[in-house]
């Protein structure tokens, strides 16, 4: 994955502050995030952003059936 394809994906999960937020959810430091800019995104990455989406989708998906059910 490419820095621009992360920069769209995790501003659609996490808005203006994907980088930080990006960064407490890998455990990794917020710079080492930018860096990415620079040197190339992580390839471990990948997987782990597999991984967050699929939990992401479980979120909205539970949100959904909260809301629908608060209806």
């Amino acid at each position: 994955m490419i820095f621009k394809e992360l920069e769209k994906i995790c501003s659609l999960l996490w808005g203006r502050s994907w980088q930080s937020e990006l960064a407490r959810t890998l455990d990794v430091d917020r710079r080492a995030v930018n860096s990415w800019k620079r040197q190339g995104v992580a390839k471990w990455v990948n997987d782990e952003m597999q991984n967050i989406i699929e939990n992401r989708k479980d979120d909205v998906n539970f949100a959904d059936e909260i809301f629908k059910d608060s209806k």
